[in-house]
């Protein structure tokens, strides 16, 4: 009996540090947006680069996020879909992967977001067919 109470005790503290990180990585991904909507790219390209060593120029990310606002207008809303701790940096830190399924004006995307293990943000990727069009 003591086995299967220790058991729903660590269910549910598992689910209630799942539900604090899924907030954490939604206050990143709200941020992100506003920035984003604002027109504010510098302040992500900062945020990015002091943690991943990403070596695109910010003269380079300023004008990709041009081309993705032309091409996907201001960002609306959002849902995680997805999780994922199994990906590594190459410095052996783990990285987590969340998955959002994002609508913005001119249609929807697939978003991904990178954190580190102590929430540093390593990366942003966008899917969206608007991108080819």
């Amino acid at each position: 009996m003591l086995k299967y109470i220790l058991l729903i005790i660590a269910i549910f503290t598992a689910g209630c540090a799942q539900k604090d990180c899924a907030e954490t990585y939604n206050n990143y991904a709200n941020q992100f947006h506003s920035n984003f909507n604002s027109k504010d790219y510098e302040s992500n390209y900062n945020w990015i680069k002091k943690y991943s060593g990403m070596d695109t120029s910010l003269s380079q990310y300023l004008h990709d996020f041009e081309y993705i606002k032309q091409k996907m207008g201001n960002f609306k809303k959002s849902k995680i879909k997805n999780i994922n701790f199994d990906q590594v940096t190459s410095s052996g830190e783990k990285l987590i992967q969340v998955s959002y399924d994002s609508e913005f004006e001119k249609g929807d995307a697939k978003e991904f977001f990178y954190f580190g293990e102590k929430n540093q943000f390593y990366r942003y990727e966008l899917y969206s067919k608007n991108l080819l069009q």
